[in-house]
């Protein structure tokens, strides 16, 4: 059993599970995926009939640029009821033992797989209901106002003579505004980097983070794991 899972060679487990998923949707993929679509759309006409939600679907095709949408994704925005996207996540994960695909400042979004039955959806139909109902924030902040820096960062030195200088300092966050920068900071999502090595953080960068990481979001790149402090070029 060792030499199967503490191997670098191809993994005889992992290989298998691929030719029995290859198999099983050769065999019974179409009428699989048919139930799975059945899912969704039951799932979508409910969240849309849930005071609060909305649930996006083929009305978004031919909107800026989209060709066409997988309906098994369901997105969900769940702003109208005062909550961010990372809020819903959380409240959903730690009191209905639901964890969703993905979440931002708006919505949040679930996946029907082949693997889900008309319980689960109608699980997380109930849950979505009771998020409407018994979270809903009746004093709605400013959050569904997405902050965006203004224009594209300040480049003083090239990515790799930043990443690679041997001049470094850690500031705070607040500190780190009109300072070169020698690590990322990349919002996610949608995983994008806001600042690379050689551009400088400027006020409204700082303004962004504060307010991206207040309302739950997540940033990488950086190496403190608390988000507190940021490795500078030191003049």
């Amino acid at each position: 059993m060792l030499s199967l899972l503490q191997s670098s060679s191809p993994s005889s487990i992992l290989l298998a599970s691929l030719d029995e998923a290859r198999m099983q949707m050769a065999t019974e993929g179409r009428a699989r995926l048919t139930i799975t679509l059945a899912l969704a759309q039951k799932a979508r006409d409910a969240i849309r009939k849930t005071d609060g939600l909305w649930c996006y679907g083929d009305e978004l095709i031919g909107v800026t640029g989209i060709f066409a949408i997988d309906p098994s994704k369901l997105i969900i925005r769940v702003n109208d009821i005062g909550l961010s996207g990372f809020k819903a996540s959380e409240i959903l994960r730690n009191e209905y033992k639901v964890d969703v695909e993905f979440a931002d400042l708006r919505q949040i979004i679930c996946s029907l797989t082949i693997a889900d039955t008309e319980s689960t959806t109608d699980l997380l139909i109930d849950a979505l209901n009771h998020l409407s109902k018994h979270h809903r924030q009746t004093h709605h902040t400013d959050f569904m106002l997405i902050k965006l820096p203004n224009g594209l960062p300040r480049s003083v030195i090239n990515v790799r003579d930043a990443y690679f200088t041997t001049k470094t300092r850690r500031v705070s966050l607040n500190e780190g505004v009109g300072h070169v920068l020698v690590e990322s900071i990349i919002p996610y999502p949608p995983g994008v980097p806001l600042l690379v090595p050689g551009e400088i953080m400027e006020q409204h960068h700082l303004d962004f983070l504060r307010y991206f990481l207040d309302k739950g979001g997540y940033l990488v790149g950086m190496a403190d794991p608390n988000f507190r402090t940021v490795s500078i070029v030191d003049s």
